[in-house]
């Protein structure tokens, strides 16, 4: 997004030309391979499942519910998004799928008239002609929305927050390189209208987008205002408007820092300076992964810093990175606009306050940008550089920079049509993380998951072993309860699912009280199997109360009320099981038989008629009892 100041194909200083010029052909062959091979390494994981969050948030449950209440109240743009999807396809994943990558290529159209608008700004409009910074924006952006590293952010659905952030995100600085080279008043206002609106939307979608203000007057103060009292006097107006909702939000924002457990100040388990003092560590890993995107990992689990080599050798490089980029602020140099981009969007996630997840590859999303950009920028430049010396083979330029382009599309196409395939299976996604991650209790309760889903029980309980090895995981527990339950072995699941119960009971975030949830059903299966009907009610009762909408967990209420003998209950936990899910062949099947039971012959009859519609078969004798009662 910022260059040199000389570059190929360079004009005169008293050239004039505007931004809006250049070939029409050019512009829509750009625009065309952008969205042909940026759209192609995605075609092969439309249709994989949802995988591990995305199913907390893409369910019937939470899909809906009332538009005033969002799954992620300071998200609610994603959650809408994701509402407009179900309305649409249910939950077909393609769907999903589909609208993260016309996300994903929009953004990639938004950084390819960002570059051109930046490099053709009043800084630089005297380097650069329109045909080279066009060019240029778009290998920049090309090479971005091929790279594998953001796959994360697009593949995985519920990423959908950092890649439809980065599409507003974009958008306005777009919007503002053309409000603030309009030449009427009208049509700025517009534009920084179109700035602010986009900064609000991309707040809507994650909280990385709070400090985009910062990037603007960055972006402002580098390429469009010669100095700090025209800057304010000319653009005030978009200044007061960013700072009216910062004001505003600041409070709840701190408040939430402060008592939220998986971000902030309050993280179970991890301190403020633990976090931070890792960070340094981890953007050096992001930038190997831009440059070389090899072991690329679904989910690290990077762990804590402790020793001074890892903490004061890439804190020093870091540290001088950003030394740099603020003497090139300092010394209006159009190359630190790279690094402002780069160390202002990751801000929020490496450093200035403590995430659960250390590392997350999918918050490289929009810092990726500068180092696609940079490297275009420093590669095209030197390539001009070394065929402009003697002997002159200027003809050899073309040649030399369509071979380099096209072999980096190549690489980082096959890596990103590599990554997406894991996304098919469960089972291969995470046993190339537990491959690459193997202290990762996550990961290997994920392998135990995806196996379970199989009806491997055996392979899945030996994850879940290597899991537990490794942590004392609830998630773990609970589901190794799910997995013995189903093997018939039930004294051990007892066990297992108590022992989940005892570190969750109690517990108020959504994916704890989830958690429990399950613990207590498994817990209530293997008590119902052994006969103990009370201690087996009480569990599905509480687990109803804490996932109520689950028609699982009512169903089952509804097999131990019947089982008692208590058909006027069993009912209504069958009723409350079928409210959630009607189609459920085995809850009318069930509520139809303690219908019967209670001498309610045509309510029995529709029921057992809808079980059988459903694909129930009907026992002889409960036929012959309806015949019977005729």
């Amino acid at each position: 997004m910022s260059a040199a100041t000389t570059a190929p194909n360079a004009v005169p200083a008293n050239a004039s030309h505007q931004p809006a010029a250049g070939s029409k052909v050019q512009i829509w062959l750009h625009v065309a391979t952008l969205l042909v091979l940026g759209g192609l390494p995605y075609l092969v994981s439309l249709d994989a499942p949802f995988t591990y969050d995305d199913t907390h948030y893409i369910n019937d449950a939470q899909l809906t519910r009332p538009l005033s209440r969002p799954t992620q109240p300071n998200r609610p743009l994603i959650h809408y998004t994701l509402v407009a999807n179900y309305r649409l396809d249910g939950l077909n994943p393609r769907g999903y799928r589909l609208a993260n990558v016309i996300i994903h290529l929009l953004t990639g159209l938004a950084l390819y008239g960002l570059v051109f608008r930046t490099l053709t700004s009043p800084r630089l409009r005297d380097s650069f002609s329109i045909q080279s910074a066009r060019t240029y924006a778009w290998v920049a952006a090309l090479l971005w929305v091929v790279h594998p590293l953001n796959t994360q952010s697009v593949t995985y659905v519920i990423q959908r927050c950092e890649s439809l952030m980065g599409l507003f995100y974009v958008a306005g600085m777009y919007c503002f390189a053309r409000g603030a080279t309009a030449d009427r008043r009208t049509l700025r206002t517009a534009w920084f209208a179109a700035v602010w609106s986009c900064w609000v939307l991309s707040s809507a979608c994650k909280e990385v987008a709070y400090l985009m203000p910062v990037v603007v007057v960055a972006f402002d103060w580098l390429f469009f205002s010669n100095d700090l009292k025209r800057l304010l006097k000319r653009h005030w107006g978009l200044y007061a408007a960013f700072a009216a909702p910062i004001i505003l939000v600041l409070p709840n924002f701190f408040w939430r820092l402060t008592h939220h457990q998986s971000m902030g100040f309050a993280v179970k388990d991890l301190t403020w300076w633990e976090y931070a003092r890792t960070q340094p560590q981890i953007v050096l890993h992001y930038l190997g992964l831009a440059l070389v995107p090899v072991n690329q990992c679904f989910d690290s689990m990077w762990p804590v810093a402790r020793s001074p080599v890892e903490i004061l050798l890439p804190g020093l490089v870091i540290g001088m990175m950003m030394l740099l980029t603020a003497w090139g602020v300092w010394s209006r140099a159009a190359w630190s606009f790279l690094g402002v981009w780069f160390f202002v969007v990751l801000a929020p996630s490496s450093g200035l306050v403590a995430i659960r997840d250390l590392a997350q590859e999918h918050r490289m999303y929009l810092p990726l940008a500068a180092i696609t950009t940079g490297l275009t920028l420093i590669v095209g430049n030197g390539v001009h550089r070394w065929l402009s010396r003697p002997p002159n083979r200027p003809r050899l330029a073309p040649a030399v920079t369509a071979f380099l382009v096209g072999t980096a599309l190549l690489a980082l196409s096959s890596l990103t049509v590599g990554r997406n395939e894991l996304y098919n299976s469960e089972l291969q996604l995470w046993a190339d993380t537990a491959r690459k991650a193997p202290h990762n209790y996550r990961a290997w309760t994920n392998v135990g998951l995806a196996a379970a889903s199989r009806g491997d029980y055996e392979s899945a309980i030996r994850s879940y072993d290597r899991a537990l090895s490794l942590e004392e995981y609830s998630v773990a527990l609970a589901n190794r309860a799910a997995a013995l339950n189903r093997l018939g072995k039930h004294p051990e699941a007892i066990e297992d699912a108590t022992r989940a119960i005892s570190r969750t009971e109690g517990g108020r975030a959504q994916s704890v009280r989830r958690v429990e949830a399950l613990a207590r059903q498994e817990r209530g299966l293997a008590l119902f199997q052994r006969g103990q009907l009370a201690p087996a009610v009480a569990d599905f009762e509480e687990a109803a109360r804490l996932q109520p909408r689950n028609a699982a967990t009512h169903y089952n209420l509804g097999l131990c009320r019947f089982a008692a003998g208590d058909y006027e209950r069993a009912v209504a936990a069958f009723t409350t099981a079928l409210k959630h899910s009607p189609s459920d062949a085995d809850a009318h099947y069930g509520r139809g038989l303690a219908l019967l039971r209670k001498g309610e012959f045509s309510a029995a009859r529709r029921d057992l008629a809808a079980a059988r519609k459903l694909g129930k078969p009907i026992p002889a004798d409960v036929l012959d009892q309806l015949s019977g009662a005729q």
